[in-house]
């Protein structure tokens, strides 16, 4: 076995990891930063009962629950992409339902019936 290739691709691997871990990091504190900045507006939406008890589920799932399961173990590339998917159907409502469908059609899931996307 050469030594240079094997310390070549041990160095490689390191590298990736530690840039995996500066972006998630740098992911992590932008986030933060974006939530910060949200949280007067989601406090007034949910105290004025405007999509309250929407916002409340999500939060308490994020907090604690089922949802926080869910995404807490992602890694970075597919929580950005679990992200594109959350803010297809945030802002484009049911212009996302095809993309979506699509992702379930090809993973074996149950995808609507109305959209001929694929």
């Amino acid at each position: 076995m050469d030594p240079i290739t094997t310390n070549t691709g041990a160095v490689a691997e390191y590298l990736a990891e530690t840039n995996a871990t500066i972006r998630k990091r740098e992911l992590a504190d932008q986030s933060c930063t974006q939530l910060e900045a949200a949280t007067p507006l989601l406090i007034n939406a949910i105290r004025s009962g405007k999509a309250s008890p929407e916002i409340e589920n999500l939060l308490c799932s994020l907090w604690s629950g089922e949802l926080c399961k869910q995404l807490i173990s992602l890694d970075t590339d597919i929580g950005e992409a679990v992200l594109a998917m959350i803010a297809a159907r945030v802002h484009g409502g049911e212009e996302a339902d095809c993309l979506l469908a699509t992702i379930l059609y090809h993973t074996g899931g149950m995808p609507p019936t109305d959209c001929d996307s694929w």
